[in-house]
């Protein structure tokens, strides 16, 4: 054997041998799987449903997640912004969900308010806003569901401290007209034709102007009108003159446009309402 051949045996040998001890020690050793924090979420968002209540009353808060929750789910942190809005402290997200819901409590206001509450989750933050309301001597708070005709699936609200509110009582039937600019809103309620509208509450309402002595009647419009309405409403408070002066009157109200399945709700209160030029005999209580 010459010389070149030993060194070449000798080279396998010692490569032979390496390889075998790697091996043994990949089986002894193995690489330990690596671990760190929770991963990041990439975005947030905050919602509620509605956007906007009456404060003592409740809301649906949402959280969403740019992408779905990785394995072991995504807590996130929740913290509220104002005294009159109450959630929990924190909502998890399971593991490939997007979202996650959680109660919303409020209380009485004395003022309008907006409530702000912040959700923190690994890497991610955002902030929500939902409206609380207050109960003034006037106002009107609609809010609609997505795809609603009249309400645009948004929400309004209405004090006299930028919108004009009149209205009169022809009869058995209440119209109350807010203007705020261009925004112009209509609402009519009526008893059934030849009673008088007292508190209680008003089911299987249809278009004011063509309710009979059966059925009440409702219609409210305001970016479009409907051809034909449907709904309930509940009468809280009312007080009117047979001169058709309209006193007070405080409703809370649920419509359908058509046949469109998204619905248009509520609160529509009122004190001492200046009356259009006319006069019209009413149905007091």
């Amino acid at each position: 054997m010459t010389v070149a051949s030993s060194g070449r045996l000798i080279l396998i040998a010692l490569l032979t041998a390496c390889l075998s001890c790697n091996s043994r020690n990949a089986a002894i050793e193995p690489i330990a799987a690596p671990t760190g924090p929770t991963p990041a979420v990439p975005g947030l968002m905050v919602s509620f449903d509605p956007p906007g209540v009456m404060g003592g009353t409740t809301a649906r808060g949402t959280v969403t997640l740019a992408q779905p929750a990785p394995a072991g789910g995504t807590l996130v942190t929740l913290q509220s912004g104002h005294p009159a809005v109450s959630v929990p402290s924190a909502v998890a997200v399971a593991p490939g969900a997007l979202s996650a819901g959680f109660p919303v409590t409020t209380a009485s206001v004395a003022a309008d308010a907006a409530g702000s509450v912040s959700a923190s989750a690994p890497g991610a933050s955002a902030t929500g806003s939902l409206a609380v309301w207050a109960v003034l001597p006037t106002f009107l708070s609609a809010v609609s569901e997505p795809g609603g005709f009249i309400g645009q699936g948004g929400f309004r609200r209405f004090t006299p401290q930028t919108a004009t509110f009149t209205g009169s009582c022809s009869q058995s039937e209440v119209s109350i007209f807010v203007r705020d600019g261009f925004d112009f809103w209509i609402l009519q309620f009526g008893a059934p034709r030849g009673a008088p509208l007292r508190p209680g509450l008003y089911e299987g309402a249809t278009r004011t102007a063509f309710r009979n002595a059966t059925s009440p009647g409702i219609d409210i419009s305001g970016s479009g009108g409907c051809n034909q309405t449907r709904g309930r409403f509940t009468v809280h408070d009312v007080s009117m003159t047979r001169t058709g002066t309209v006193q007070r009157f405080w409703a809370t109200f649920e419509q359908y446009c058509d046949q469109n399945p998204a619905a248009l709700r509520g609160d529509i209160r009122v004190t001492a309402l200046t009356a259009p030029n006319f006069t019209a005999s009413c149905v007091v209580p």
